[in-house]
């Protein structure tokens, strides 16, 4: 069965931060769609058997009742799915037992996050890897010089051949890669942003084409001097970066000329060392 949806997502958590965490690292993940957020036992419960969910992201020490208790009280109402998150260890066996999808232990850091994101796409979508939408076949184009310069994408029954120097973000979907680019109108030249995209937020999407290659693939045909991977799932052109904030345990918010918002995470950061004078 192809999975035609988002997958709707919960959190049960009873710390706001916990829960702004996930909130955060959840937005630009387009096929989840964060539908409810609760913070004790009982609210939860009634919420779930109301409006059963695909993925829960559970704590284990809960108000009212513990996590793992929730969930053997949902019965056949239980998510398909369930990521527990929370800072205690000892529940890990009875969570297994249960056929939870992975245990994250706090803190966590974005790539251990996304890990078992991938994992729940997996198990609900067996076999269909990339986001649910089309998957156009794409070429490679050749690259005039050393790294690639234009990537052919055949998309809606015709072939369009992307500028990468107009490419301000590239998003992993397992062998598929999204092309982000700015918004229209935001370009001028060979990817100088105009005065328009010096707003503080987005108040539209650019053109996105998905494509058939790794990020890997990418990565290794992509000119260093311009382009960055600064997570597992994300390369960034690097003319397109505004500002970088810190954010949690060595990670940043990477704010594009776009508006956009992304994360460098921990494991990348050093690969940005000495691009703009000064090590993060």
């Amino acid at each position: 069965m192809k999975w035609e949806r988002p997958i709707r997502a919960v959190v049960v958590d009873d710390e706001p931060p916990a829960r702004d965490r996930i909130r955060w690292l959840l937005q630009g993940q387009a096929d989840v769609e964060l539908v409810a957020e609760y913070e004790d036992s009982r609210s939860a419960v009634e919420g779930l058997r109301a409006r059963p969910v695909d993925l829960l992201f559970l704590d284990v020490r809960l108000p009212g009742a513990d996590g793992v208790s929730l969930l053997e009280s949902l019965g056949e109402v239980a998510p398909p799915q369930v990521i527990f998150v929370t800072a205690y260890g000892d529940y890990a066996l009875r969570a297994f037992d249960l056929a939870a999808a992975d245990y994250l232990l706090k803190p966590y850091d974005s790539d251990r996050f996304y890990e078992a994101l991938d994992r729940v796409r997996r198990a609900l979508r067996p076999g269909d890897a990339p986001a649910p939408e089309a998957a156009p076949e794409a070429a490679v184009a050749s690259a005039s010089g050393r790294y690639l310069r234009r990537l052919a994408v055949r998309t809606g029954g015709r072939i369009v051949l992307v500028r990468m120097d107009e490419v301000e973000w590239i998003e992993a979907r397992g062998n598929y890669a999204r092309l982000h680019l700015p918004p229209p109108g935001t370009l001028t030249g060979a990817g100088a942003p105009a005065s328009a995209a010096a707003g503080s937020g987005r108040e539209a999407r650019g053109p996105v084409h998905l494509v058939r290659e790794t990020m890997a693939a990418l990565e290794a045909a992509l000119d260093p001097e311009r382009f960055a991977r600064i997570h597992r799932s994300t390369i960034v052109n690097l003319e397109r970066i505004r500002e970088l904030h810190p954010l949690f345990h060595g990670e940043y918010v990477v704010l594009m000329r776009s508006g956009e918002r992304l994360t460098l995470s921990r494991g990348y950061r050093e690969r940005l060392h000495g691009r703009w004078g000064r090590a993060l």
